[in-house]
């Protein structure tokens, strides 16, 4: 033990002796400074800390150009949507901000339609073009609406203007299957094919009537959930491209597999064999030996 932990112990032994006294005695009472030591924060610091707002920075092949853009992630809250006939109430967590970034226009619509969907209205198209998107509430003397613009130089699109007061009343934005198509239903039924792979259209038809009081046709049902099982499963083509990542990784953890995966000349798949090492051993040990013969002379 060096000088200045011989110096110290004496200190941490007081220490420990009070605290076991206060614990003894019911009339004393340790607090939190008692304990840890009164420790003067700074106002500025203090004030920062009644925030709960995360500070998410854009994470892409866009780096460079948009080190200097933040993304304010509002704290975790619930609101319900207003229960209409049978339509079952649902708590409403997805909000849009101004300063949102979204990475494409096509996913701009998509997170629009989602949107529209759990607030139960309608969004007419104001503008749209390369470089700009602009939507409104669907009743015409209605105040909500959002203008994005195309950041310069990039896909990337910016919410840049957003009004979020409806002033229309509630019976006005009925029915609201604009937003509903196959795609926005299958985004949102998605996680439910990760433990429930046999959810069926005639399902999603009933839990789409049920929780927002949408009524899709057989055929909508039916393509939104191909379109969940390939956000959860992946489609064909993703599944082909890895398959290469999968034959190296089945060698790594069986060393002595044998593998062999044929391309044709546009590097599509033709055909591939695998063999397992635990196989080929097993073949060879239980296997008498043969000996053939396909001709004489």
């Amino acid at each position: 033990m060096d000088e200045f932990e011989r110096s110290d112990v004496p200190n941490m032994v007081e220490h420990l002796d009070d605290i076991r006294e206060g614990l003894q005695s019911p009339s004393h009472h340790f607090s939190f400074e008692d304990l840890m030591g009164n420790q003067h924060i700074p106002e500025h610091e203090e004030t920062a800390t009644q925030f709960n707002y995360i500070s998410e920075r854009v994470s892409n092949q866009y780096d460079e150009q948009f080190a200097h853009v933040q993304r304010l992630v509002p704290p975790p809250c619930t609101f319900y949507s207003i229960n209409s006939g049978e339509v079952a109430p649902r708590p409403v967590t997805m909000r849009l901000e101004v300063g949102e970034l979204f990475p494409s226009k096509k996913l701009l619509k998509s997170q629009l339609g989602n949107y529209a969907l759990e607030n139960r209205f309608q969004i007419r198209v104001f503008k749209s073009d390369t470089t700009r998107y602009q939507v409104r509430c669907i009743v015409e003397d209605c105040n909500w609406r959002l203008h994005a613009a195309k950041v310069l130089n990039s896909d990337y699109f910016q919410n840049r203007k957003f009004d979020n007061q409806h002033t229309c009343s509630t019976e006005a934005r009925f029915p609201y299957q604009r937003q509903a198509s196959a795609q926005v239903i299958g985004e949102h039924i998605q996680e439910k094919f990760r433990d429930h792979r046999s959810y069926k259209p005639k399902e999603i038809i009933h839990d789409m009537q049920r929780e927002f009081g949408i009524s899709c046709n057989y055929h909508k049902g039916y393509r939104a959930r191909h379109i969940a099982l390939e956000k959860v499963q992946g489609t064909p083509v993703e599944s082909y491209i890895i398959l290469p990542s999968y034959l190296y990784m089945l060698k790594q953890a069986n060393p002595g597999t044998v593998t062999d995966l044929h391309t044709d000349l546009s590097n599509r798949f033709m055909y591939m064999f695998f063999c397992l090492k635990a196989c080929i051993d097993g073949f060879l040990s239980s296997t008498r030996p043969v000996i053939a013969i396909d001709g004489t002379f």
